[in-house]
C-alpha cells in the first residue's frame, strides 16, 4: 500500500540545477490542474497528486514532441530535479490545456544562488513582464534565484509549499548573496527543525488514516506505519515496513519533500532501509 496523498513531493530544484548545462529551456506551469502530466512511469498524475504541485512550477524541457512507450501519445519530456515527467501534447506538438496557464522561456542561464532580502517591497511576479504580483517579500526572507531570463530572475521561496515567481534584475540591489562558507553547517534553526518534524508527523497521520480505512474495508489488521524519531535528525520507519519494500515509494517522496525544505542550507538527506537521516553536507 502506497501513500499518494500529498505525493510526499516537493522537488529538490536548487540542489540539482547546478548539474544542468549553462543554459536551459523551461516551461512554467502556472496551474498544473489545467494540464495532463505523466510521471516517470508514464502514468497520468491523479487529481489529488496534481493538486499538491505548487503553482508556477518550472519544468526543465528535455525533449519536445516525443512519444510515450505506446508510440501513440505525444508528449513533452521534462525534468524536475532527478525525476522525469511528461506533459501531454496535441497532434501538432503543442501542449494541450489552457495555453494562458503556461510560459515557455528559452536560453535561461542557470544560477542556483541563495540570497537574503535586505528591504521590504520586493515581490515575486506571476509573469516575466512583471505585470502582477504573486508574493510580497519581506526583509530577512531567503529565496533561491533559479535562473535568469533576459532582464529577470526566476526565483523560489523555499517554504513548506514553495512559491515561485519573477524578479526584475534591478532587484539585485534589494538582496545579498548568502555565503555558504559563512553558513553554519552543523546547525538548523529551531523553526526549520520544527517544520521538518511537523511534516513527518503529517506523514504519520496520513498513514493512520489510510491504513485504518484499509483495515476496515478489507477485514485485515495490518499494523499502522509510523516514522519514529530515534535521534535528533534521524527517523526510523516502524516494523515490518523498515525491512520490506512496501513503502519505499512513499518514503522516497517524503525524503524528497524534506530535501526541498532544506534548499539553501548545507544539509543532505539520506533514505535507506527504512531510515531517514539528515546530516551536514560537510560530514558526509
Amino acid at each position: 500500500m502506497i501513500i499518494k496523498k500529498n505525493l510526499f513531493f516537493l522537488i529538490v530544484l536548487s540542489a540539482f540545477y547546478t548539474s544542468y548545462s549553462a543554459t536551459s529551456d523551461f516551461v512554467i506551469i502556472e496551474s498544473p490542474k489545467s494540464f495532463t502530466i505523466y510521471n516517470q512511469y508514464e502514468q497520468a498524475l491523479s487529481a489529488s497528486e496534481i493538486s499538491e504541485l505548487p503553482a508556477y512550477l518550472p519544468f526543465k524541457i528535455v525533449k519536445t514532441d516525443t512519444k510515450l512507450g505506446d508510440q501513440i501519445t505525444r508528449v513533452m519530456q521534462c525534468s524536475l530535479g532527478q525525476k522525469i515527467y511528461y506533459i501531454l501534447e496535441d497532434d501538432n506538438g503543442a501542449i494541450t490545456g489552457n495555453k494562458d496557464m503556461l510560459q515557455v522561456v528559452k536560453g535561461c542561464i542557470i544560477l542556483d544562488d541563495t540570497v537574503e532580502i535586505l528591504q521590504d517591497g520586493a515581490a515575486l511576479s506571476q509573469r516575466e513582464t512583471l505585470s502582477s504580483s504573486v508574493k510580497k517579500l519581506s526583509k530577512g526572507n531567503v529565496i533561491v534565484l533559479l535562473f535568469r531570463y533576459k532582464n529577470s530572475f526566476y526565483a523560489m521561496q523555499p517554504i513548506l509549499k514553495p512559491q515561485y515567481g519573477w524578479l526584475p534584475s534591478s532587484a539585485r540591489n534589494a538582496f545579498k548573496h548568502v555565503s555558504k562558507t559563512n553558513t553554519p553547517d552543523t546547525l538548523l534553526t529551531d523553526q526549520t527543525k520544527k517544520l521538518l518534524i511537523e511534516h513527518i508527523e503529517y506523514a504519520n497521520a496520513q498513514y493512520k488514516i489510510l491504513f485504518d480505512a484499509f483495515n476496515k474495508s478489507s477485514g485485515m489488521q495490518k499494523s499502522i506505519p509510523e516514522w519514529q524519531r530515534v535521534e535528533d535528525l534521524t527517523w526510523q520507519l516502524s516494523e515490518p515496513y523498515s525491512h520490506n519494500a512496501e513503502l519505499d515509494e512513499s518514503s522516497g517522496y517524503l525524503a524528497d519533500e524534506l530535501r526541498e525544505m532544506l534548499i539553501g542550507k548545507q544539509f543532505a538527506i539520506q533514505y535507506e532501509n527504512g531510515r531517514i537521516t539528515i546530516t551536514p553536507k560537510a560530514l558526509r
